[in-house]
């Protein structure tokens, strides 16, 4: 799970409990630069973006960058399948 707030803060940190509680692993980046080193390093199946309206975040552009990079790994392993569902976004 990669969860990408601006700051620290309540729901950052209930995000971050639920998921250890899930036993998930979890990263958490400041900056968009820092989320998407970190999901092309390891592809996460989950991405949580605050989109709250004090939020620093481009979160559309944040997305179609997400999306563009997970096709560019598809293809670079034509075994790995994965589905993509981008919300929001147009």
């Amino acid at each position: 799970m990669l969860l990408l707030f601006s700051r620290a803060d309540a729901q950052c940190s209930a995000l971050e409990r639920a998921a250890d509680v899930g036993r998930y692993d979890v990263d958490v980046a400041r900056s968009t630069d820092a989320a998407m080193q970190s999901y092309v390093a390891r592809q996460h199946d989950v991405v949580v973006v605050d989109t709250r309206s004090d939020s620093i975040i481009d979160a559309e552009s944040f997305a179609r960058s997400l999306q563009l990079s997970s096709e560019k790994i598809s293809r670079l392993r034509p075994s790995f399948k994965r589905r993509s569902r981008t919300v929001g976004i147009n």
